[in-house]
This record gives structure tokens, C-alpha cells and sequence, in this order.
């Protein structure tokens, strides 16, 4: 070999250590104590792909695998090292809060909301009842597999009830109390005596999921969800007491065993990823044929929302979205305040009604339009000013006390 050759490979060699060791100095993770290695995604850009796969290396020395650094500013959620943003996963989270807020404005029922008999509005909250709620927990699936359960109990339950069980508490108790001397208020509290015990409102939510990371933090710790065969006796468990529509409601029981298939089903495109060719295609196909059909014969022939059909719409769709790898900005934006904006938007669809119909406007379209609108920028504003002091971000957001010094 000539001296120049020598030479480029020596700078060749020198620039790979360097490369080698800021990767491994920056990105190397591991998943935690119970040897599920690896499933920390450091790259949304590698992690949704053709085949709906994190495309995992490993060095030649035998380190633990990566995902590969993408030249893109946004990464997976709440990265441990950056703390950026997937914005293909935000961008759904951005969707599942428009539907949700959506859903809360025309109502829950003709007794809540714009209490709508008939119509498209009323047709439209029915389409998504199918999947508004499916998707934010096929989604918290999705992104606990990113970082799952380590072994520490100590500090997974910890972190659970300050994100989850303390704004529930804060937040919802006020919710209670205000709903009670609101004139024009829908629906108010009746069992104050069981508050919380049975859930408030849209905050069964909360109870919910967190009985849910309990179970699956149990699940993890016998190993039971770590191959494919004894996840999907797992999932066969869960989806039997779904179908059969069991359940308490107290301490939202009912709504954990409703949630549990489509966190699960999200958890295992992490941890499991499915292979597809065209993948974007075939996404987008699955939405719109699960359209057509929820609007051809979704009312007479999908059943409730605890009906076998309507399990497999609802995970038929997650998959589809996760499948299209859609990132818009303005979604993504919203996203970023997915919980917020569950937490507070019923505050201002609320507010933005009773006071548009106290000023004599009952134009449905407006009082729709306004509410949404208020549902989303509402409780961006409530977090933007919570986050600064460390009180009110404990209380009601559930987040860590900034590490101002």
C-alpha cells in the first residue's frame, strides 16, 4: 500500500473512532434492567419505514444495538438525551386531540354538548367513537415501548401518578366544583361522596391508563410479553373481557379493560414491528375503505364500541395512520400539547357555548367552530403559563419541576 493510501486510511480510521464514540457516548440506552435491549428509538425517520421498523445495527465489537441518528431535528418522544419530538407521532397525537375535542363538542349524547338530535354533526360524533379514544391509547402503547418498564417500581409508579393521578385530582376536582355554580352548565357532578372513585367526566381517562401501565409493569416483570406467542395470548386475554363488556366502573375499571387491546396492539408494533412492502399505500387504502365502510353501514352493522367489528376498525385504523408516516407541522404542534389539551379543552368548549348562547348566538356551525377552536388553544395557553412555575406544573400537568438552578 502507498503512503497515500496509507494515509486516507488512517484519517478514514480516525474519523470512524470519533464518529463511534459520539454515538456511544450520546445515544447508547438500554431498556432496562429486564434485558429487553434496544427499544428506545432514537430515530422516527428509521423507526416508521417500510416495514413499520426500527432498523436496529450492531457494531462489529459487540455493543448494544442503535437506532441510527437521523438528520432531522425531531426524534422520538421526549428522547432522554435531546428531549425532541417524533413528529410523525405527534402529528397522530395532533389528530386523536382534534377528534377528541371534536367528539366533546357536539356531545356525548343528546342530553350534553350542542345536544343534537339528528344531522351530520351528530353523525359524525358516532364515526368517531370508533377510534378517538382507541388511538390515544394505541399510541401511549406505541411510545411506551420506547421505554419501558426497567424493573425500578419505585420510580415507574412514582412517575405515573405525578403525570397521570395528580392532575386527575387537581384538575378534576376543580372541573367538579365548577361545573356545580356554572349556570348553563350540562350534566353536573351527582356522587360527590365517590369522586374519583367512580371517574369524572373524561377523566376515566387518567384512572384508566394508569391501571393499565400497572398491569402491563406486572406482565413485563414475569417476561410474559417478550415473544410474540406469549404476547398474543396476552392480547387474546384482553380482547375476551372487551367483547364480553366487562368491567366496574369504579375507579374506571370498564375503561382500562376497553383501552388494554389497542395499547397492547400498539406496544406490539414496537416491540414486534410488522413488515410490509408499500406500507404508505396500503395505509392510506385501509383509511379509506374503513371510511366508506363506517359511512355505508358503521351505524346498523359495526356495533358498539365493545363489539368485536368495532375492536378490529379501531386497530385496523391505528395501524393504517402508523402505516401512512404522515407528519404535518400544524398537527405536530398540537400534538406536543396532546395531554393538555385532554386535560383542560372541556373548560373551554364549555365556556366558549355557554357564553356564545348567553350573547344570543345559536347558530350550530358557530358554536361548533368556536368550541373546537377554544378546546385546542385553550389549554395550550393553560400550559404555556403553568409550565413556568413549578406549583402548577406538578398539579396540573404532571410534569417534573424545572431544572432552573
Amino acid at each position: 500500500m502507498n503512503a497515500w493510501a496509507q494515509g486516507a486510511c488512517t484519517i478514514g480510521l480516525t474519523a470512524a473512532k470519533r464518529q463511534y464514540s459520539r454515538r456511544e457516548d450520546g445515544q447508547n440506552t438500554s431498556a432496562g434492567t429486564n434485558g429487553i435491549r434496544g427499544l428506545v428509538v432514537r430515530d422516527e425517520e428509521k423507526y416508521v419505514t417500510g416495514t413499520i421498523s426500527a432498523r436496529l445495527f450492531k457494531d462489529q465489537r459487540g455493543i448494544q444495538p442503535h437506532f441510527k441518528q437521523s438528520q432531522r431535528t425531531h426524534t422520538s418522544i421526549m428522547d432522554p438525551k435531546s428531549g425532541q419530538r417524533n413528529l410523525q407521532i405527534d402529528t397522530l397525537r395532533g389528530l386523536a386531540c382534534i377528534m377528541v375535542v371534536v367528539f366533546h363538542v357536539i356531545g356525548l349524547s343528546p342530553e350534553c354538548g350542542l345536544r343534537l338530535n339528528e344531522g351530520a354533526l351528530k353523525a359524525t360524533r358516532e364515526l368517531l367513537g370508533y377510534i378517538h379514544m382507541p388511538l390515544f391509547a394505541f399510541l401511549s402503547g406505541l411510545v411506551y415501548g420506547w421505554r419501558p418498564f426497567s424493573g425500578n417500581w419505585g420510580v415507574f409508579i412514582e412517575g405515573k401518578i405525578r403525570r397521570l393521578i395528580i392532575p386527575m385530582l387537581v384538575v378534576g376536582t376543580g372541573y367538579v366544583l365548577l361545573q356545580a355554580i356554572t349556570p348553563g352548565a350540562n350534566n353536573t357532578y351527582q356522587e360527590w361522596q365517590y369522586m374519583h372513585i367512580k371517574p369524572v367526566a373524561h377523566f376515566w381517562f387518567s384512572e384508566s391508563i394508569f391501571i393499565i401501565f400497572l398491569a402491563i409493569a406486572v406482565l413485563e416483570h414475569f417476561q410474559l410479553l417478550g415473544t410474540r406467542k406469549r404476547f398474543g395470548i396476552v392480547y387474546i386475554a384482553a380482547v375476551i373481557p372487551f367483547i364480553a363488556n366487562m368491567g366496574t366502573i369504579w375507579f374506571s375499571l370498564v375503561g382500562a379493560i376497553y383501552l388494554l387491546p389497542f395499547f397492547l396492539a400498539g406496544l406490539y408494533c414496537t416491540r414486534f414491528p410488522l413488515r410490509f412492502t408499500h406500507p404508505r399505500t396500503k395505509g392510506y387504502l385501509a383509511i379509506v375503505l374503513t371510511g366508506i365502510f363506517l359511512l355505508l353501514f358503521g351505524q346498523h352493522n359495526a356495533g358498539d364500541d365493545r363489539s368485536a367489528l368495532a375492536l378490529v376498525i379501531a386497530t385496523l385504523l391505528c395501524i393504517a395512520l402508523l402505516l401512512t408516516e404522515v407528519k404535518i407541522n400544524w398537527l405536530d404542534k398540537v400534538g406536543y400539547y396532546s395531554y393538555s389539551i385532554y386535560i383542560f379543552h372541556v373548560f373551554f368548549t364549555a365556556a366558549s357555548r355557554i357564553g356564545l348562547m348567553k350573547s344570543g348566538v345559536t347558530n350550530i356551525w358557530a358554536l361548533f367552530i368556536v368550541g373546537s377552536v377554544a378546546g385546542i388553544i385553550g389549554p395550550v395557553l393553560v400550559e404555556t403559563i403553568a409550565a413556568r412555575h413549578d406549583y402548577s406544573r406538578i398539579l396540573l400537568l404532571g410534569q417534573k419541576p424545572s431544572q432552573r438552578s
